[in-house]
């Protein structure tokens, strides 16, 4: 796994993000949701994440930028630098 993590940081030029990708774990459950599913709306995120209060959902989002894209119909899906984390949190 420290393999993968260095291979993840050095090849993304902004590690900081990544390291502040994975300090929260709604953050973390946003990138396993969408790289288990391949995409999700607002709704389907809150529901899988169990967050009541859609602000915070919507705080964690802005915070991803960069690792998810919106797509043109509304859903939520990983970039290659999200798939590059999920990739990290799936391994053992």
């Amino acid at each position: 796994m420290l393999k993968s993590f260095r291979r993840i940081v050095q090849g993304y030029s902004g590690s900081t993000r990544v390291f502040e990708v994975l300090s929260h774990r709604i953050r973390r459950g946003i990138i396993k949701v969408l790289g288990e599913k391949g995409k999700g709306s607002f709704a389907d995120l809150t529901k899988n994440l169990n967050i009541d209060y859609a602000g915070a959902l919507t705080f964690h989002l802005k915070k991803l930028v960069g690792f998810i894209a919106k797509t043109h119909d509304g859903y939520y899906e990983l970039s290659e630098p999200g798939l590059n984390v999920f990739s990290l949190l799936k391994a053992p």
